[in-house]
C-alpha cells in the first residue's frame, strides 16, 4: 500500500463529529500489515458470468469511495462543518464496506467451494479492515485539530482515502474477474440466486 504511515506522538481526542468524545491512541499502518495476498493472473480478459454477486454492489462502493476521496480534496480545512462532514463520510462508507465484507462472509462459503483462496480472502479483508479502523482515526485526529494548523491533516486524510481506494479497487478487480467465475464454475445459477436473495435479506 506504498509508504508505512509515520506513528502519531500523541492521543488523538475525537469529537462529537466522530461519534462521541474519546480518547485513543492512532495505531499507524506498516508495510507488513498493509499488503494484500490475492493477486489476478496477468493480461486477465474478465470471462462473462450467467449471474455476478458482485457487480451492482460493487458499482455502488466504487461510487461511495470516489466521493468521499474527492471530498476530502475538495474541503477547505478551516471550515469546520465540511471537515466535519468530510468525517461523517468517512465514517459512513467504512461502515458499508464493513458491511458488505461481513455479507461475503457469512454468505460465500470460499472455504468450501474455493479453498485454494479462502484463507487469502480472509487475509485480504483483515488487512482492510485494519485500513478502514486508521482511516476513522485520521478523520477523527482531523477534526480535533485546531483550525489554523488543519491543513496538513486534511491533505493526509484525502491521501490515505486515496491510497485505501486504491487497495480496495484492486480487491475488487479480483473478487471480479477471478473469485466470481470460480463461483459459477462451483454452483449453479439457483444456488448463486440464493446467496444473493440471502445476502439483501440481511441488509
Amino acid at each position: 500500500f506504498g509508504t508505512p504511515i509515520s506513528p502519531l506522538p500523541h492521543s488523538v481526542h475525537i469529537g462529537a463529529a466522530t461519534g462521541g468524545l474519546t480518547t485513543r491512541k492512532l495505531t499507524p499502518m506498516t508495510s507488513a500489515t498493509s499488503t494484500l495476498t490475492i493477486e489476478r493472473p496477468a493480461a486477465s480478459r474478465l470471462q462473462p458470468v450467467a449471474f455476478d454477486l458482485y457487480r451492482d454492489i460493487h458499482k455502488g462502493i466504487r461510487t461511495a469511495l470516489f466521493a468521499v476521496t474527492a471530498e476530502a480534496g475538495r474541503v477547505d480545512p478551516s471550515d469546520d462543518v465540511g471537515v466535519i462532514a468530510v468525517a461523517d463520510e468517512v465514517r459512513d462508507v467504512v461502515r458499508l464496506l464493513v458491511e458488505h465484507a461481513a455479507h461475503e462472509d457469512d454468505h460465500i462459503d470460499l472455504l468450501t467451494f474455493l479453498p485454494d483462496v479462502a484463507e487469502q480472502v480472509e487475509h485480504d479483508h483483515a488487512t482492510l479492515e485494519a485500513r478502514m479502523d486508521w482511516l476513522v482515526a485520521l478523520a477523527g485526529e482531523t477534526c480535533a485539530t485546531p483550525t489554523n494548523a488543519r491543513r496538513s491533516a486534511v491533505h493526509e486524510l484525502y491521501l490515505e482515502l486515496a491510497s485505501f481506494t486504491g487497495a480496495y479497487l484492486a480487491h475488487q478487480d479480483v473478487e471480479e474477474r477471478v473469485i466470481m467465475p470460480a463461483l459459477e464454475r462451483a454452483l449453479d445459477i439457483p444456488a448463486l440466486i440464493g446467496i444473493h436473495e440471502a445476502i439483501i435479506g440481511n441488509m
